[in-house]
């Protein structure tokens, strides 16, 4: 066999291992599986507490964001949800991504009176979903 043929065959292995190892990394770091966000959580959610009564936050199709002050928002890109049942009440969990960091946020949802969230963290303060949400 010649020297031409064996670069050839090289070069051509070499092509072959770039690929492979780019679909790899591709794999490994790209989300292609889609987040299903529960159509009864998307929408603008508020409450009458004092405290937070200036910050409402709103559940998208693939975005969390919190009223964060007067005309700003933090937003955060979901990553997941899950959910479980306690005490008659749907628990959700959030995980969301703010610039590469990854949070979570978890509440308790109630269809049953008017649609309402507790946050777990925050259950006296009670959140009611916009009516033109």
């Amino acid at each position: 066999m010649s020297t031409g043929k064996k670069m050839e065959r090289r070069t051509r292995w070499l092509v072959i291992l770039a690929l492979a190892t780019l679909l790899i990394l591709v794999f490994s770091y790209v989300k292609f599986r889609r987040v299903t966000v529960p159509p009864e959580l998307v929408g603008t959610w508020r409450t009458t507490s004092v405290a937070y009564a200036e910050h409402p936050f709103e559940i998208g199709l693939a975005s969390i964001n919190f009223g964060t002050g007067v005309g700003t928002v933090s937003t955060g890109f979901i990553d997941d949800i899950q959910s479980t049942v306690e005490n008659g009440k749907t628990l959700y969990t959030i995980f969301y991504s703010v610039d590469g960091t990854h949070d979570q946020v978890s509440f308790y949802y109630d269809g049953s009176d008017g649609q309402t969230i507790q946050f777990k963290n925050q259950s006296q303060v009670v959140w009611k979903k916009d009516n033109g949400s």
